[in-house]
């Protein structure tokens, strides 16, 4: 996981929606609803309330998300954090303490899932 700071970053007292396209580390303090597509990782900070579809090289999770997590490379689930959906990526890390209520395919890539037949 990389240790650079946030290029993008939602406040704790902040709610946005809509679609975010990013190159940049975004790390989300408040509430979001939409979409994410970022070529860098995306944080989702303790007492954060997340509702989105997420396509991002690594996702951390320490709060709340609902709805699909794709990553290329993996997923960490903080204890505390709170899942409910979808999870693809080559590796997925869970701590104890976490809730999850997901779906989970752990695969080579993101690629694969794009190029399935359901």
């Amino acid at each position: 996981m990389t240790a650079a700071r946030p290029a993008s970053f939602i406040e704790k007292s902040d709610s946005c929606s809509g679609t975010f396209n990013l190159r940049s580390l975004l790390q989300i303090d408040g509430s979001f609803k939409g979409k994410i597509v970022s070529a860098n990782d995306v944080i989702i900070s303790a007492g954060a309330v997340v509702e989105s579809t997420i396509f991002a090289r690594a996702i951390v999770v320490a709060g709340s998300l609902k709805g699909e997590i794709n990553a290329t490379e993996r997923v960490v689930l903080l204890a505390g954090s709170i899942i409910e959906g979808s999870i693809f990526a080559p590796r997925c890390e869970v701590e104890r303490g976490s809730l999850v209520n997901a779906d989970m395919k752990i695969a080579q890539s993101v690629k694969e899932k794009l190029n399935a037949k359901d």
